[in-house]
Formats: structure tokens, sequence, C-alpha cells
């Protein structure tokens, strides 16, 4: 779930969240497969630390460098199979509550290997070098299993999008996420990004199903923090049942402000969705 603070996230990880780990196997939408990372590429040095309780939070990596701080077993593998925390089931209490400090680096020809990946294979080995630390470090196996559940569809709302396309600059540096309570501001992103940071504050999938393929500057602003079961939900991405606002109140919802601003809206239906649950976790020997 989304936790109500100020947030700079890094374009690795939000990059690395849109990548699937897999695809999706035809016919197979409710099927647990186990998962072995024995083949996995790996950093060549990694150090594991208590981290402080309270302390800072950060992700950031680097070409050569991948630096956890304040993280949980459990948003270690978030990032590693590239799904949301709540998407990550079972193990020991500690891999939720048990704070890591995490500073990996690649050697020179994993640097130089990387380096001529694309973008998207990039990422994939970075999440196949996370998912070796975590088997190596916290003794941890997983299973996958893609079930049908709930989501929400990202849709373009009647009138048409309200978008900004980016500067082409902004949008080769990489651009900018930026986040708090009640504010997404994204530079130089994708819809893609966008449906991850909705789905962070929803607890829930949201797809991206605009089939607009290019990257906007986006700005939403609301005022009124509902959570999808919280409200009446309308057609066209409204949570009131008259006009979309607060009952009694003139302040502006997030279904309201996703089509008043952007020109889009969301949709409730069914998908399949990609859990990783865990089998076997111990704790790591501090270094």
């Amino acid at each position: 779930m989304y936790t109500p603070s100020k947030v700079i996230r890094s374009l690795a990880l939000i990059s690395s969240l849109m990548l699937m780990w897999v695809s999706l196997p035809t016919g197979r939408a409710q099927q647990s497969e186990a998962i072995n990372p024995a083949t996995y590429a790996k950093f060549e040095v990694a150090s594991v630390k208590p981290g402080r309780p309270g302390g800072y939070r950060s992700f950031r990596i680097e070409p050569g460098t991948f630096s956890m701080t304040g993280v949980t077993v459990k948003d270690l593998l978030a990032y590693a199979y590239g799904v949301r925390p709540d998407q990550v089931q079972g193990g020991p209490s500690w891999v939720t509550t048990n704070l890591y400090d995490i500073m990996a680096r690649e050697s020179r020809e994993s640097v130089a290997h990387i380096h001529l990946l694309t973008p998207p294979k990039r990422v994939q080995e970075l999440h196949e070098m996370a998912r070796s630390l975590l088997a190596d470090r916290f003794g941890v196996a997983v299973k996958s299993e893609w079930r049908v559940l709930p989501v929400y569809s990202l849709l373009i709302a009647q009138g048409g999008p309200r978008l900004a396309p980016s500067d082409p600059l902004t949008a080769a540096d990489g651009g900018t996420v930026r986040v708090e309570p009640n504010m997404i501001d994204l530079k130089g992103q994708t819809l893609g990004v966008l449906a991850t940071e909705l789905a962070e504050r929803f607890g829930r999938e949201v797809q991206d199903n605009t089939h607009l393929n290019g990257k906007y500057d986006i700005h939403l602003q609301w005022s009124v923090d509902e959570a999808p079961g919280s409200a009446v939900e309308q057609p066209g991405g409204r949570s009131d049942a008259q006009d979309g606002q607060s009952s009694g109140s003139s302040s502006l919802s997030i279904w309201s402000a996703l089509k008043e601003e952007l020109g889009l809206r969301l949709e409730k239906t069914r998908a399949p969705v990609n859990d990783i649950f865990i089998v076997d976790a111990r704790l790591p020997n501090a270094d």
C-alpha cells in the first residue's frame, strides 16, 4: 500500500516496475511455478547490514552500483520480480519488518556487458542479480502464481486525453517521478508509469490500456484521499453518486482528477496478476 510520504524515485526503479519478468503463458493464468535463481547473473560483491528503524529510506541504482537503504526483504523481492510489495505473499514475519541497508557492486565485465544491452534487457539483468542476492544472502526461495483478480483498467475518458507530450530532451534523459500524498508529477514518462503509481495508492493492479505509447509530462493532483473501496465508484472514473466530488464537499477526488486533469478514467475489470509466494527465507549474517 502507498505510504503517505514524499518520494522521489530513481528512473531505474520505476522502469523496472514496468517490466514483467516473464510473459504470461497462454491458457495458464492460474498456475504456480517454482523459480530457480541458480543460473541468474550475480553481483561481484554485496554488503548486507541492519537498517536503522525510522531512518532514511532510499533506492539508488547507477552503473556498477546497486544500493538500497532501510528496505525490507519484501521490498527487495518486489523490485527483483517487478511487482508491488502487496503482491509478495507468505514467508516469516521478519521479511516485512526487519530493515536492511544493501550495497552491491557489479564486476567491470558485467558493467561493460550491461552497457551493450537494450534498456529492457538491462533492467532484466539487474532483476536477476537482485534475485541471486536474495537467494545467496537471505536464503529466499519463491514460486510465482498467476491468478485472475480484480484490477483497474486505465482508459481514455470521453472527450479524449488531456496530456502534454514531453520535451524530447527531458524524455531522453529519463525524466523524473515525484509523488506526494495527494499528487503525482511525472516528467518524460509513459502512462505505464502513471498506472504503477496509481496501483501503489489503490493496492490493486492498474493496467494501462490507453494504447498511447508516447512519453508525457503528467501532473495529477486531488484533495480527497479516497481508495477504491471507500467511495461509490461511477462510470467514467467518478467516485461519488452525483458529480465525482466528495459528498458534502467541493473537494476533488482522484477519480474526478483523472478525468478533469488528464482526460483518463479507471474501469473495474478482472485480469491475470502475477503474485510471488515466499517458500523459504533465513536471517542473513550481517557484514
